[in-house]
């Protein structure tokens, strides 16, 4: 059975501050939709871990009519952008969802105390899931559009 918080479970949590006042960011998420078509959120968020030393979580929810191991193309250039990663020094996490994506961000923002959230812009299905559990969440959202454009989701 997966916790889902209500709207007040966060009221009163301090926001994780790093030692510099700033904002924690330790572990990052990067949720990739089945419509994924690019890694701009990959690869900014692997940028930032390298800087910060942070640990990268890649959420990648397949579509449940698929065939249970095949991997798509956007998988299949995950793992290599992984592997690269993985080599350079960082500590990347790979996981595989079918489920509800509302269901499944909480269970992971919760499970592995999640302090960033990167995603592409063209993620519109995880958008709206995303804008629907933001008041639920304690960590920042961030949206990749190009190379130096992010806006923050409220």
């Amino acid at each position: 059975m997966i916790y889902r918080p209500k709207a007040g479970d966060f009221k009163n949590k301090p926001t994780p501050l790093d030692d510099r006042g700033g904002m924690s960011q330790e572990k990052i998420l990067v949720p990739l939709g089945p419509d994924s078509r690019d890694l701009k959120a990959v690869h900014h968020a692997l940028a930032l871990a390298k800087r910060v030393k942070a640990r990268v979580y890649l959420l990648f929810f397949r579509d449940a009519s698929l065939k249970h191991g095949t991997p798509s193309l956007v998988e299949d250039a995950c793992t290599e952008v992984i592997q690269t990663a993985c080599e350079d020094g960082l500590q990347v996490s790979y996981h595989i969802s079918e489920s509800n994506y509302e269901d499944e961000l909480l269970s992971v923002i919760e499970s592995k105390h999640i302090d960033l959230i990167v995603m592409n812009h063209t993620e519109t299905g995880l958008e709206k899931a995303i804008r629907r559990i933001i008041p639920l969440i304690s960590c920042q959202v961030v949206q990749v559009r190009d190379k130096n454009d992010i806006n923050f989701l409220s």
